[in-house]
């Protein structure tokens, strides 16, 4: 249902954006990304995929920050996404996935692990710049941020470990 729902508001983008920005002000609709957290990244996958439903829109970059599909490899949330295979996603467009490394806390003994208590923050600083660095780098074609975050991880506002760039 929610893909469903998030693919009605990317077609609204088309013709009801515009009318709700200040005068002068023209979205570049060639350059749109697509973004989720959490369960939000799975939905965000979907979508790119063309899975449920597909959008009248096209995407030029996709994040997922701390995507999650499911409880485990065999118990995934419909549509069912990952094969666990490396390079399984054919899109046609960069991707990036932001891990914030966190999660290791159970909420109960049958639950999974989310983040432990208190720590969303801390990792703010992180998915901020290294999502603009990805977003300036494939959008605007400024990639000279994202490749010294990953050639000098030291260089980010936080902590990144490890810092992994794959171009295909």
């Amino acid at each position: 249902m929610e893909i469903r729902d998030a693919v009605k508001v990317a077609d609204w983008i088309s013709s009801g954006l515009k009318s709700l920005l200040p005068t002068g002000v023209n979205p570049n609709l060639h350059k749109l990304a697509l973004a989720g957290h959490s369960r939000g990244g799975h939905t965000a996958f979907s979508i790119a995929l063309g899975r449920d439903a597909k959008p009248s829109l096209n995407f030029s970059a996709l994040i997922g920050v701390d995507p999650v599909a499911g409880t485990s490899k065999s118990s995934q949330i419909k549509p069912e996404i990952l094969d666990f295979k490396r390079g399984s996603f054919e899109l046609d467009m960069p991707v990036m996935v932001i891990g914030s490394g966190l999660g290791e806390e159970r909420l109960d003994l049958l639950l999974p692990p989310c983040t432990p208590k208190g720590s969303g923050k801390n990792r703010e600083p992180m998915r901020r710049s290294v999502g603009v660095a990805f977003l300036r780098a494939y959008l605007e074609g400024e990639k000279g941020e994202l490749l010294g975050i990953v050639t000098e991880p030291q260089i980010a506002p936080a902590e990144l470990n490890p810092a992994v760039l794959r171009e295909v």
